[in-house]
């Protein structure tokens, strides 16, 4: 069953621009999102899924998708150029991490790169950005970015790497997906207009002051590549990770999974 919401229906909160979709089960919000851009869908509309059964992660991993979480992907027709869409990885975070903290003000809400959310220094979503061919009137590019993001509200997974937790978790408390799914949209929408007015940059600047682990010794691990570690120092203008070597030399990387030495991660 499919549920259609009006977005001019005030009781959901959410953003005018927004086509909102919801099903009781997908295989995967993304992989709907994909077919709706090539037939022709609007800018912002948004699928979501009360569960998914094939949802999937960065790198091809599975993404645990029980009923009660958030589990949404929002197409767009950026005005940026292509090469400025995996920004959209940081706009997403920033969404998400201001949801958190809306929905628990007392958990200490970080972002951790490229594109983790955590709370208490625990994940709490993942977010997967894919592009598409579009099929729609006047756009811009002939493409579509899809941005992907999974939200533990009412659960999270146990004994996982790194540990993870969830808005139930740290209030204590029953959450409405209502509530949760309208802060994650309108701060999304108002993150979003920030990056097609005024750049990267100003996402950097408000995704550096709450990031995890700045100045600390790290470890950067990706197929292929032989392990990478030293002092991360930021992230530049493209949102590469800026990497200070032993030997005082800046590497910028490009994608990899982060781990923090000295939280005994590495």
């Amino acid at each position: 069953m499919t549920v259609s919401r009006d977005p001019q229906d005030q009781g959901a909160g959410l953003p005018e621009r927004v086509r909102l979709e919801v099903h009781d089960i997908l295989d995967s919000t993304n992989s709907l999102a994909r077919v709706r851009a090539e037939a022709g869908a609007a800018d912002w509309t948004v699928i979501q899924a009360l569960e998914q059964s094939a949802g999937r992660g960065r790198r091809s991993h599975d993404w645990r998708s029980p009923p009660g979480n958030l589990y949404t992907s929002t197409l767009l027709y950026p005005r940026p150029p292509m090469a400025c869409w995996p920004h959209l990885s940081f706009v997403a975070a920033l969404a998400v991490a201001e949801m958190t903290h809306a929905m628990a003000p007392d958990a200490t809400v970080t972002v951790k790169w490229p594109n983790d959310v955590l709370a208490n220094g625990r994940k709490i979503s993942g977010i997967l950005l894919e592009t598409a061919l579009a099929k729609k009137p006047n756009a811009n590019t002939p493409g579509a970015v899809i941005v992907g993001v999974g939200i533990n509200i009412t659960s999270h997974p146990e004994q996982t790497r790194y540990g993870a937790t969830s808005i139930a978790a740290l209030t204590g408390e029953g959450t409405m997906m209502d509530t949760a799914r309208a802060h994650y949209l309108n701060a999304l929408a108002r993150w979003y207009d920030i990056w097609s007015t005024e750049g990267f940059a100003a996402i950097r600047d408000a995704w550096t002051e709450i990031a995890h682990g700045l100045g600390q010794e790290v470890r950067i691990t990706d197929d292929g590549v032989p392990d990478r570690a030293g002092l991360y120092t930021s992230i530049d203008e493209e949102g590469r990770l800026m990497l200070q070597t032993p030997g005082g030399a800046i590497e910028r990387v490009a994608a990899g999974s982060l781990s923090f030495v000295d939280a005994g991660e590495a």
